[in-house]
């Protein structure tokens, strides 16, 4: 399964502050790029990153 249907399966169903762990988020065409979708479609406005792994390939997001 795809990055997208995973994030559109989890909205809604957690309400406060909650984290999201991706492991190629480096790569613009695949799991950033479902972010950068998810947060437009879902308008979700209260995010950041928290931490990122020293080779830039994880990143941790917050959601409150």
């Amino acid at each position: 399964m795809g990055t997208r249907p995973v994030l559109d399966s989890i909205c809604g169903q957690i309400r406060y502050r909650y984290y999201i762990l991706f492991d190629e988020f480096y790569s613009v065409n695949h799991e950033f790029r479902a972010w950068m979708e998810f947060v437009e479609l879902f308008s979700v406005e209260r995010w950041r990153v928290v931490a990122i792994s020293e080779d830039g390939v994880q990143t941790l997001i917050e959601v409150n």
